[in-house]
């Protein structure tokens, strides 16, 4: 009477990370526009999506980009912003900004986008939902230095 629950969370488990394996790539190295700026700047980093990203039956998927900077008080050291849904092999732009009354910090600033994944249980409730913590992929990198 057990064995069919535990085959079909066993038969979820092997397609959830076939699906994982598929998206698991190097990073690439992202476009930053300016590559230098100043502390108003406005940089817009340029990607290529690896996987589609939003939600699907059972995963969602979302992408990030953040950059790393100086971290003094007073200024914008670092910054995350999230990307919407996006199909397979779309250019996304994410528009990286100190905002209104804001300034960057001075110096040279380090970003990723990282994609990540969530199993999505319900509704319905399912027999059995997988207890897996999927890693983030890092999957694009960039650079840009605040003057």
């Amino acid at each position: 009477m057990w064995e069919r629950p535990r085959a079909g969370a066993l038969a979820l488990a092997v397609v959830v990370l076939g699906v994982l394996a598929a998206g698991a790539s190097a990073a690439t190295q992202a476009g930053v526009s300016p590559a230098v700026g100043h502390r108003h700047t406005r940089f817009t980093v340029s990607f290529e999506t690896t996987l589609a990203t939003g939600s699907f039956t059972g995963l969602r998927r979302s992408d990030e980009v953040s950059a790393t900077g100086p971290q003094r008080s007073g200024c914008v050291g670092s910054m995350t912003v999230g990307t919407g849904p996006h199909p397979a092999g779309a250019s996304v732009s994410v528009r990286l900004a100190p905002g209104v009354g804001h300034a960057w910090c001075t110096g040279r600033y380090q970003g990723q986008v990282v994609q990540f994944q969530t199993i999505v249980c319900g509704p319905p409730k399912m027999v059995a939902c997988p207890m897996l913590a999927i890693a983030p992929q890092t999957i694009a990198r960039f650079r840009f230095r605040v003057h």
